[in-house]
């Protein structure tokens, strides 16, 4: 019976993989938070969630762009489309600090 108890919370304990958390720049500003990011920006902090993401939409010869963190993620990957008739492009990531370019 112990035997059997142990196989399947070693079994379990396998299978279940914490999720950890990933450092990303977050600001968000006209013309302020493009790439490269300068992390000493005093627009600029590190937040910790699941997964980063940068987002840019450019409207009237501006470019606005948030940096942020979430907790669930679509894709990994960036994706332009157009929303309400602007250029927008969404990039997702996985690493500490990969949404600064």
């Amino acid at each position: 019976m112990i035997g059997t108890v142990l196989l399947l919370t070693s079994s379990i304990l396998f299978l279940w993989h914490p999720s950890e958390a990933v450092k990303c720049y977050k600001c968000e500003a006209i013309d302020a938070c493009n790439s490269p990011v300068n992390a000493n920006d005093p627009g600029v902090s590190v937040c910790n969630d699941n997964y980063c993401y940068s987002s840019k939409v450019e409207f009237m010869g501006m470019t606005a762009s948030v940096r942020d963190c979430g907790s669930d993620v679509a894709f990994n990957e960036c994706q332009t489309m157009t929303i309400s008739g602007m250029p927008t492009t969404i990039c997702t990531c996985k690493t500490d600090y990969c949404n600064g370019s």
